[in-house]
Formats: structure tokens, C-alpha cells, sequence
């Protein structure tokens, strides 16, 4: 049992007969500490340390530095920057809460990509595969199922709707995001290499400048 600091001027080995990649300090065997952690740094900058907080495996760095784990071949596997706490994987660069450089894997019973609108109690939407199918949910705040949009272009600001679906009433919107009939379609309309069928009792109409419409061609029991 040793009380108090120890000062040494060469390599400490503790059950060991020499120290191991030139580190000044080596164990083998079990180290542990009780109140308190491993500080990291240089003789005149300290830079973070791992220790124990309210039971929780803690590495804290000094102040607003950042953390990665790598490896000796791959460069920050895993990267946090001090400044915001962005978290990047296969990047040290993060502009995003997460940001990941490769291919995403989600794997498992029903995996799924849930989204959550914080401001908007139970303002929920999810991606999932649910064998053979791949699911969109469109989640619903308070009340009312949300809409489906399909936009082009860089950001809310400088984008198009293309593709609608409304939450309410289900119907689609191709070239417009008011969709008032099951499809509407805002643009030419173009089929080739198919048939476009009418089932019994519906038909094609067209729609007059004032709103009113009038059957053009129409599918009934008999012709």
C-alpha cells in the first residue's frame, strides 16, 4: 500500500518485468480508480480525462476540444466537435447533430427511420421495411394526419412540389399540392406502351373555366 505521490524518474512496471511500448507506466494486471479519473495532456496543457460521473463512464475533454476514436489505418472512425457537439462517422468536419461519410445500415425486425417534430407534440413520421413492403407513414399532429410531399430543389425555401398526397382525404397531387380528386394532375398527361381503363360507371370529364364539368366519355354496364 502506497500513501501519498510517487515520483519516479524512469519506466514504472507493476507486475510486469518492463514497460511495454515505451510507456512510462505499465500494469499488468487491473487498474482502478475510485475517485477520481485519467487525466490526459502535456506537461503544460491539460487535455481531457476519462473518470466517472454519477456512475457514468465519462471522457470529458478540456474546455471546447474535440474527440475522435480511431484506429492506426482509418482517422476519426467516430468524431465530436468540441464546439457544438455535431458527431461525424467517417468525417471531422460534422455540420450536421449526426453527419455519416458511407453507406447507413439499419437492420432487424421492422427497421425503420422514425422523425419527430419537437415543437409539434406527437408530430411523428416514419420510413420502414416491413418484409416485402417498404412503408411511409406520414405521422399526424395533434389530430390530423400529416401530408406527403416529394419536392425538388435545395431546401424549403427553394423547392417545387411535385408529388402530394394529403393526409385527409388521401388523394394525390402530381404538379400541384391541392390535390380536390382522387389524382389530379396539374400538366400533360402521357401513357404509352399500356391501356388506361375505366371500370364500369366512371368515365373521363372535362372541366369548363367556370368549375362545372361535363362527361366526355363514359363506361356503363353494357358499352
Amino acid at each position: 500500500q502506497v500513501t501519498g505521490n510517487i515520483s519516479a524518474s524512469g519506466d514504472v512496471t507493476l507486475n510486469a518485468t518492463d514497460a511495454l511500448f515505451s510507456s512510462k507506466l505499465t500494469v499488468n494486471g487491473d487498474a482502478y480508480c475510485a475517485n477520481g479519473g485519467w487525466k490526459l495532456g502535456s506537461a503544460a496543457t491539460f487535455i481531457g480525462e476519462i473518470t466517472s460521473d454519477s456512475g457514468i463512464l465519462t471522457i470529458q475533454s478540456d474546455g471546447q476540444r474535440d474527440i475522435q476514436f480511431n484506429n492506426t489505418s482509418t482517422s476519426a472512425s467516430v468524431f465530436i466537435e468540441g464546439q457544438n457537439g455535431n458527431v461525424g462517422i467517417g468525417t471531422t468536419s460534422p455540420t450536421q447533430k449526426l453527419e455519416v461519410h458511407g453507406v447507413t445500415l439499419i437492420s432487424g425486425s421492422a427497421p425503420a427511420l422514425e422523425f419527430s417534430d419537437i415543437g409539434d407534440n406527437g408530430s411523428e413520421a416514419m420510413i420502414r421495411i416491413d418484409s416485402p413492403d417498404m412503408e411511409i407513414f406520414s405521422g399526424r399532429t395533434g389530430g390530423l394526419h400529416n401530408n406527403i410531399e416529394i419536392r425538388t430543389g435545395d431546401n424549403d425555401n427553394s423547392s417545387t412540389v411535385r408529388m402530394f398526397i394529403s393526409g385527409s382525404s388521401g388523394n394525390v397531387g402530381i404538379g400541384t399540392a391541392t390535390p380536390s380528386k382522387t389524382l389530379t394532375v396539374v400538366g400533360d398527361i402521357s401513357a404509352s406502351g399500356g391501356d388506361i381503363y375505366l371500370q364500369n360507371n366512371r368515365g373521363l370529364k372535362f372541366e369548363r373555366a367556370d368549375g362545372t364539368s361535363q362527361d366526355a366519355i363514359m363506361v356503363d354496364g353494357n358499352d
